[in-house]
């Protein structure tokens, strides 16, 4: 059969052995990875700054614990700064940021940096990561291209960041080839992008060991003009959020900036607080806020409790809310509200709070929300606006639990420490310059924050913004003379929209009013100073209407217009007549006196304009 076939003319050799081969692998729980960080001469200035600043953050406040992490930087040649290092506490990481370069210069040679980084991880390079950044400019060997084996066969996974439109397309080659993740930033702005790239690196690619992924809820660039010398930022977290939770503010100018954070419950962090971490160096604020599980009765005897409603990600109005808390003897039920007053930080956001002070000793406390939409329940939709667009919703019910937490320190019938909550929604509703008077309306607080009646107001304003914030008890006070409507002395319940009318001494094209208000319960505490509402005071002269000439209607037009058509007819039935008349006179004249015309006709009469033929 071999010989007389044409199918076996050639020995062919036996494949190999077919038997399959698999090679198990396995996702590592903890991340390794390395920073290669690009410190040539073109990253000189804001590209080096932004650079240092993301890379302090992302080491203080994104690689998880228990992963590994070094650092290596690059110019003419790589340097390994810090080795593969396990994080494993706030010092930890703390040295990881010393061993950040000081400063650039150099050639670029982005193949030294790949190099060096696979060096670092080692054993952990397969599956482990490189963060590579550059301006994407190599001008010394080894190039990226002569390192596309050693990346191969390493199995390392490459994540890219560039920072300059001229990088070469290989860096994100870099990405596509590795699995990694390849980003954009601009050289302007601030250094926002490069820190959301870092982050991007975490909590798009979460490890299977991770606990918690790390969830960013708010990022912007601002710019503070010297007057008023100030930026308020509001950043509203969630229920669903809050375990160690951190703020992150970096800044572009030499001179030091201040930071202060201010919780709905009137709390504030500033630099004199341990939590507040200043960088003077690297242009650094951060501020760390770790979950607070235990109630310390005798400093802070105040719990607010937080309940979202949403449907379709969208936040619920109108529902009625109620927390019922209990602990191995009582319990005790309480409403939140969503009225943007006390603990609620914005009206109508579908985040419903209120503060719990029912304590009865010691010991853990329960919490359990319940949640009833009935027929006026409605689902707002679109951004924040002057007018909300809502869709009306069918009655519903949820139940949710809210967790645990503990009560240390309880002592029964304890002096009140505890003052109003802040006024933060104060705003004026109308003004007039004719009466230079100014109506203003806010929701009243408790007398232990949003719970019970405050005992009085403080009401004051002046006509320079910084006297009311700086000086409030110094500024001119409201007193009840000045009031037209609405009174000081007789306080509403909290929750209830207080209103009233001043009269005030100026007015003028150049004076603006600044108010602000707190509110005092009977125990002498005050509460924090309230939002300030600003109002110009300026004579705005009334429109004048503008009046369009009157004219016939319709009807008219049309009978004059009809009696004008006519009129024409008319005009010309009558010219008509006259001429065919004359005509006829004229003829008749002519045949019976022809001999008088001929006797009379002479040139001199002729009249060449004028014919009757």
């Amino acid at each position: 059969m071999k010989e007389r076939t044409t199918d076996f003319q050639a020995d062919v050799p036996l494949v190999p052995d077919p038997t399959p081969v698999f090679e198990v692998l396995q996702l590592s729980s903890v991340r390794s990875v390395v920073l290669v960080l690009d410190i040539s001469g073109s990253m000189k200035g804001n590209r080096f700054e932004r650079m240092i600043q993301s890379a302090t953050d992302c080491i203080m406040n994104v690689i998880p614990l228990d992963s590994k992490l070094g650092i290596v930087v690059f110019e003419t040649t790589s340097q390994i700064r810090a080795g593969l290092t396990n994080i494993t506490d706030t010092a930890s990481r703390q040295r990881l940021v010393d061993a950040l370069p000081p400063s650039p210069g150099g050639s670029t040679c982005i193949g030294c940096g790949i190099s060096s980084g696979i060096e670092v991880l080692g054993s952990f390079a397969q599956g482990g990561y490189i963060l590579l950044l550059s301006d994407g400019g190599e001008n010394r060997a080894p190039y990226i291209r002569d390192k596309y084996d050693d990346i191969e066969n390493s199995g390392v996974i490459i994540d890219t960041i560039t920072i300059s439109n001229a990088a070469d397309q290989q860096m994100e080659d870099l990405s596509t080839n590795t699995s990694g993740i390849s980003s954009f930033c601009s050289d302007t702005g601030t250094g926002i992008c490069l820190m959301e790239a870092f982050h991007s690196t975490i909590t798009e690619r979460p490890d299977v060991g991770m606990q918690t992924v790390p969830t960013q809820i708010y990022s912007s660039e601002v710019i503070i003009e010297p007057d008023p010398g100030f930026y308020n930022i509001p950043v509203v977290i969630d229920a669903a959020l809050g375990n160690e939770t951190v703020i992150v503010v970096t800044w572009k100018k030499s001179q030091s900036i201040s930071v202060v954070v201010t919780g709905p419950d009137g709390t504030r962090v500033d630099h004199n607080d341990p939590r507040y971490l200043n960088d003077t160096i690297k242009q650094i604020v951060t501020i760390n806020l770790p979950l607070a599980q235990d109630v310390d009765f005798a400093q802070n005897p105040a719990l607010a409790i937080y309940a979202q409603a949403q449907q379709d990600y969208l936040p619920v109005l109108n529902a009625d809310v109620t927390a019922i808390i209990s602990d191995s003897s009582n319990t005790t039920s309480m409403t939140l509200l969503d009225n943007g007053s006390g603990s609620d930080l914005f009206k109508d956001d579908g985040t419903y709070s209120g503060y719990f002070l029912g304590f009865t000793s010691d010991g853990r406390y329960n919490v359990k929300v319940n949640v009833i939409g009935y027929d006026g329940a409605a689902k707002r939709r679109g951004k924040r606006s002057a007018e909300v667009e809502t869709t009306a919703e069918p009655s519903f019910m949820r139940t949710e639990s809210g967790g645990v937490f503990k009560v240390q320190g309880y002592t029964p019938n304890a002096t009140d420490i505890l003052p109003p909550s802040r006024i933060q929604d104060l705003v004026y509703t109308s003004f007039s310059y004719d009466n230079s008077t100014v109506t203003l309306r806010w929701t009243a607080v408790g007398d232990d924050l949003d719970q019970g009646t405050a005992y009085n107001y403080e009401l004051r304003y002046a006509t320079n913004y910084f006297e009311v914030r700086n000086n409030f008890s110094t500024s001119h006070e409201v007193t009840q003379d000045q009031l037209v409507y609405g009174n000081l002395i007789y306080i509403s319940p909290a929750g209830v929209i207080e209103t009233v009318t001043i009269s005030l001494p100026e007015r003028g094209k150049d004076i603006v009013y600044y108010f602000a208000i707190r509110a005092w319960d009977e125990a002498g505490n005050g509460g924090d100073l309230s939002n300030i509402a600003s109002l110009s005071i300026r004579y705005i002269p009334a429109s004048v209407p503008t009046i369009e000439p009157t004219g016939p209607d319709n009807q008219a037009l049309i009978i004059i217009g009809v009696c004008c058509a006519v009129g024409v007819v008319f005009i010309v039935g009558v010219v008509m007549t006259y001429i065919c008349y004359r005509k006829r006179n004229v003829a008749r004249a002519q045949e019976g006196l022809p001999e008088a015309e001929a006797a009379h006709k002479n040139p001199t009469y002729d009249n060449p304009t004028f014919s009757l033929n």
